[in-house]
C-alpha cells in the first residue's frame, strides 16, 4: 500500500475515497475509528488514505489533482467486489488462527497449574 494523502476531516478523505473507486481503484482509509473517537484519547489527528495495489498509485494522485485524469489501471466492479471478498475472508482467517492458538495456550496454562496443585496437595 502506498499513502496518497492524509487528511484532517474524515469526511474529505471519504469523498476522495469514493471518487477513486468509482474509477476502480482501491483504497483504504488509516486511523478511520481512532479518528472518530477522538483525537486527545487516541492521538490520531489525521487519516490517511492509501491506495492497495501499487501499480494504481500514480493513477490515484493524478486523478485526486485533475478529476478529467483517465485512468488506466482501474479494475471492474466485479473485480473489486471479489477483490474486497477475498481480504475480507483472509483476515478472518488470520484473526480465528490466532485466536485458537491463544485459546489452546490459555487451556493448557489452566491443565498444566491443576496439575501442579494437584501434586502440591498430594505431598
Amino acid at each position: 500500500m502506498n499513502l496518497i494523502q492524509e487528511y484532517n476531516y474524515l469526511s474529505d478523505a471519504e469523498e476522495a475515497a469514493k471518487n477513486l473507486e468509482q474509477e476502480g481503484i482501491i483504497v483504504h482509509i488509516s486511523s478511520k475509528h481512532a479518528h472518530s473517537l477522538s483525537s486527545a484519547v487516541t492521538g490520531s489527528l489525521r487519516v490517511g488514505l492509501w491506495v492497495v495495489l501499487p501499480n494504481q498509485y500514480s493513477d490515484a494522485v493524478s486523478l485526486l489533482g485533475n478529476k478529467n485524469n483517465i485512468v488506466t489501471s482501474g479494475l471492474f466492479a466485479e473485480e473489486i467486489a471479489e477483490f474486497k471478498k477475498r481480504a475480507k475472508n483472509h483476515s478472518f482467517n488470520t484473526l480465528a488462527k490466532y485466536s485458537s492458538c491463544a485459546l489452546i495456550s490459555i487451556v493448557t496454562f489452566f491443565v498444566g497449574i491443576c496439575y501442579l496443585s494437584t501434586l502440591n496437595n498430594g505431598i
